[in-house]
Parts: structure tokens; sequence; C-alpha cells
């Protein structure tokens, strides 16, 4: 049995990082999706999800990550939580 793929994606709700999330989720890989724009993260998560028979775990980012990066903290989500890897994982930065 083949091991579970997931990547996680950041700023995955325009530009590249929409585009190598649409990629990852067509090689069958399952989704950790990261965005400021929660609206446009429901979005683009329902759209892979659907498309590509996925899962897509939505990380809408608070807008006080960038300040916690800049004070040297690390960022924030939504609902944060440790996050379980679940065999595979790749990870792509796109946020800007």
């Amino acid at each position: 049995m083949e091991t579970p793929r997931t990547a996680l994606v950041t700023g995955a709700t325009a530009g590249l990082g929409a585009e190598f999330a649409r990629q990852l989720a067509q090689e069958g890989h399952h989704m950790v999706l990261v965005a400021r724009d929660a609206a446009r993260l429901q979005q683009i998560a329902d759209e892979l999800e659907r498309d590509y028979n996925v899962s897509a775990e939505r990380l809408p980012a608070h807008g006080t990550a960038q300040a916690g990066l800049a004070a040297g903290g690390g960022p924030t989500c939504g609902g944060a939580r440790p996050w379980q890897g679940r065999g595979e994982e790749r990870a792509v930065g796109a946020a800007g």
C-alpha cells in the first residue's frame, strides 16, 4: 500500500502558490493550505478536493503572523494546533 503524500503550500490562494497547489493536487498529494484570505482559501481548497479528489486542510494565517515573524517568533495560524504529518510530505512556500 502506498503511503499518502501531503504537501504544505503557503500563499496558496493566488499566483505561484495557487499554481503549485493545483499541480501537487493533480499529482495526488493531500494538501495543507496556508493563506491570509480565508474566503479565497476556502474556495481553492474546495476546488482541489472536488477536481482532484484529495483532502485539503485550511489554515488561514492571522494578520499578526507578519509581526510575529518580524519579532523573531514563528508564524501563527487560525485555530493553531500541531500539524501531524501523514507520510511523505513536501513544503512549498510562495507567500509574498
